[in-house]
């Protein structure tokens, strides 16, 4: 019994960033599965001189960065303290040489609410004209705004209730515009981004609660368009990448949360296009391949996360196209076949976990039919016939294990149905 053994080493752990994936390439060789006769099994094969496309070659290492320059994040730095009840908005009853007038409502503690001005517009009654106040039921202030004929245009400033400063910004006819900056509840930093009447322009930066990054990104008029970089709480960067026109391009880095590489893929026109390698979380080469349009293409292999290779694939136009194999976990060769524009070609064989061969395909054989058989584990014929569209169809036999005849599908068989025994 001949096992084909795809191990390799494990690559080693990725920490800290430090390298960039170089080029890699296989090489696909010219591959043909003779036709096999008989009705005796076979072992698994012996392997050939030199590497079929189908053997196990690939070698490569997780990288440990990506090759996009960290940004510098803006010194947000702890949110301000805001005002409290004593400093109060003094009622004014001109706004920009418009007579308004104050309006105020209290909290159920007697507490002030909120004070506001407004001038009457004819039928619409009230409209919200000039500055606008309100604090929080324990006295801290809560916003201060301006507005101007009902809409908010001006700056813009807001506190928590524990009196550190929300949001600070300002509006356009109630479209943020130009610089905001936010803080959560317990002063730590939240965001920073600009907005252009509205829409995002710009960079935006956000920080988790404990004051870690946690992600950047470039915006140009509310597309994403730039760098793109994700961090973990602990501060490990989880992903980065390019965006143009709110699609990926280039190459893009994912790592998992202790920071070691995840994925390494590459876009265009937001679909991957070529290179794409994947990881395990223990350093270990999971998933290399290649795409071309979004498309899978060319040479495909996985292993499994103590390395030993479970597949070897090719495809063309994300249709399988070419040598197709498997192993067990423990490298045995499970499977082997050809295939042309994702349909099976030439001779097909599986094998059981032990290396006997329990089954074997030959399509077109005769031209339009596809014949195949199976044997138990112990070599013994489990059934053969032929298959037209898929379909069982003429003379077919099956045995069961013991060696006696099976009737569920020894007969005549017409496009999948049994016509006769």
């Amino acid at each position: 019994m001949r096992i084909f053994n795809g191990s390799r080493q494990a690559s080693p752990r990725a920490l800290t960033p430090s390298s960039w994936i170089r080029s890699r390439g296989c090489a696909i060789l010219t591959f043909a599965l003779a036709a096999c006769s008989g009705d005796a099994p076979e072992p698994s094969p012996a392997a050939p001189d030199g590497p079929a496309p189908w053997e196990p070659v690939a070698q490569f290492s997780a990288p440990a960065e990506a090759p996009i320059p960290l940004p510098e994040p803006p010194e947000l730095g702890t949110a301000p303290l805001g005002a409290s009840i004593t400093d109060i908005l003094e009622p004014v009853s001109e706004f920009e040489g418009v007579p308004v007038s104050v309006v105020e409502a209290k909290h159920a503690n007697g507490r002030l609410r909120y004070r506001k001005h407004v001038l009457t517009v004819g039928e619409e009654g009230e409209v919200d004209h000039g500055p606008d106040w309100r604090w929080w039921d324990n006295g801290q202030i809560r916003l201060q705004r301006i507005w101007r004929d009902g809409h908010a245009d001006g700056p813009f400033l807001e506190w928590h209730k524990s009196g550190f400063q929300k949001g600070l910004g300002s509006f356009i006819e109630d479209l943020p515009d130009g610089l905001w900056r936010r803080w959560y509840a317990t002063g730590e930093p939240r965001a920073v981004e600009t907005f252009s009447r509205g829409v995002r322009d710009g960079v935006e930066f956000r920080w988790h609660k404990n004051g870690k990054f946690m992600h950047s990104k470039g915006w140009t008029m509310g597309v994403e368009d730039g760098a793109l970089f994700q961090w973990s709480q602990r501060g490990e960067l989880l992903m980065q990448g390019v965006m143009r026109g709110g699609e990926r391009v280039g190459l893009w880095w994912e790592a998992w949360p202790d920071g070691g590489a995840k994925s390494v893929s590459s876009f265009q026109g937001g679909v991957p296009h070529g290179e794409w390698t994947e990881y395990y979380a223990s350093g270990g080469s999971r998933i290399l391949g290649g795409y071309e349009a979004g498309l899978r293409s060319g040479r495909w292999e996985a292993w499994s996360e103590a390395g030993q290779t479970l597949a070897v694939e090719h495809f063309s136009s994300d249709l399988l196209s070419g040598a197709r194999a498997t192993w067990s976990e423990t490298g045995t060769l499970m499977s082997l076949g050809d295939f042309r524009e994702g349909v099976g070609v030439g001779v097909h064989e599986e094998w059981s976990r032990e290396g006997a061969l329990v089954m074997r395909r030959t399509y077109d054989d005769p031209p339009g039919s596809d014949r195949e058989e199976r044997w138990w584990p112990s070599g013994d014929l489990r059934s053969r016939g032929l298959f037209v569209g898929g379909l069982r169809d003429g003379m077919w036999e099956a045995r069961h294990e013991d060696g006696s005849l099976d009737p569920s599908i020894t007969g005549t068989w017409r496009a999948g149905e049994r016509v006769s025994d």
